[in-house]
């Protein structure tokens, strides 16, 4: 009976403390060519949201193919963004981002109509910010992390924050790394 109690109190402990991270891969039947992928749970805005986004939810994604990394903040509805740039076919937006206790800004991409914001490429200079301007740096320095807290400036709904638990990611993102070849 102790040695139940004991293994019970082991996997509530456990759950508590690593964050659920599904790991899979693909491989395209036509060309053989396989994509690697890591994404996180679910989790919804810090700040409560108005309608129609009042039951809005995001994750994290991490992809891997033919060598190449890419990042996405997926959501379960078109992020419709404040303070972006259009440009041909697609929106860019700067945004905060919290890694544990480092401010950083990352530059993300969305396509028109897409449900992801993906981290892109970009050099700025910025002040009272460290800047990642590449996806490697991104994935290198949020697989270091506990968690990571994201300000999105939504339209209707001011900042929007999203609050993602990064605990357990690291192996996920070495063993997606190790099989794609990186």
């Amino acid at each position: 009976m102790v040695l139940k109690n004991i293994l019970i109190v082991s996997v509530v402990v456990g759950s508590l403390f690593s964050a659920d991270w599904h790991y899979s891969k693909n491989e395209d039947r036509m060309t053989g060519k396989k994509s690697f992928f890591v994404i996180g749970e679910s989790v919804a805005p810090l700040n409560k949201m108005d309608f129609p986004y009042a039951d809005t939810k995001s994750r994290m994604g991490f992809r891997c193919a033919d060598k190449s990394q890419s990042v996405s903040f997926i959501f379960n509805v078109t992020p419709n963004l404040s303070r972006s740039k259009t440009k041909d076919g697609y929106s860019q937006v700067t945004v905060p981002i919290k890694v544990d206790d480092t401010l950083y800004l990352v530059y993300l991409k969305q396509r028109f109509g897409s449900k992801f914001l993906t981290v892109a490429k970009r050099k700025y200079k910025s002040d009272g910010y460290e800047v990642i301007d590449n996806v490697d740096s991104f994935i290198k320095t949020i697989s270091k992390s506990k968690k990571v807290l994201m300000q999105i400036g939504w339209h209707g709904n001011g900042g929007v924050y999203f609050e993602y638990d990064t605990n357990g990611l690291k192996e996920n993102i070495e063993k997606m790394q190790k099989e794609c070849g990186i």
